[in-house]
């Protein structure tokens, strides 16, 4: 008798697979210590990194100072078809000013920073000597070609970065 009860388990196991839970995705937490972090909405949508995410062996999370061009860029990506990417020439930790590019990426659609809408920028960490930069951001985003615009909300950044001289 237990041993049929044993073959109607182990029956039950192959025809009945277990449901594996939805992975919950939510905003990272504030964090100034390099976790490699990114999140904002866009147009009230989660853009937060997924696993799986990056493109062409590109980091799915990354940034850069450059010393020389004084300029400081960080990007990324939610999944392989959605892409976010901030680049600013101003370096001033507590801050606020209006962000000098950004692009986002949505499935081959490309939209570029809409400079005649608000958009804001704070840089709240920026740790040279061990590779860090922590902030936020918001702004809205337009495709050329369309005239669509999307909004960007409530964004955060704590990411270890390539520093180049």
């Amino acid at each position: 008798m237990r041993l049929n009860s044993f073959f109607f388990m182990l029956l039950l196991c192959f025809f009945f697979p277990r449901c594996e839970e939805e992975e919950a995705f939510e905003l990272p937490e504030f964090s100034t210590s390099g976790k490699n972090t990114f999140g904002c909405y866009v147009d009230k949508e989660l853009f937060v990194y997924t696993r799986g995410s990056g493109v062409l062996g590109h980091s799915p999370i990354s940034g850069y100072y450059s010393e020389g061009g004084k300029y400081l860029g960080f990007y990324s990506y939610a999944n392989k078809d959605r892409f976010i990417s901030i680049t600013d020439s101003i370096v001033k930790v507590g801050f606020k000013h209006k962000i000098s590019s950004a692009m986002y990426e949505d499935n081959n659609r490309y939209y570029r920073l809409c400079k005649d809408l608000p958009s804001e920028y704070c840089l709240l960490k920026f740790d040279k000597e061990n590779g860090i930069i922590s902030g936020t951001f918001s702004f809205s985003v337009k495709n050329p070609e369309t005239g669509e615009i999307k909004t960007i909300t409530d964004g955060r950044f704590d990411i270890k970065i390539n520093i180049h001289d």
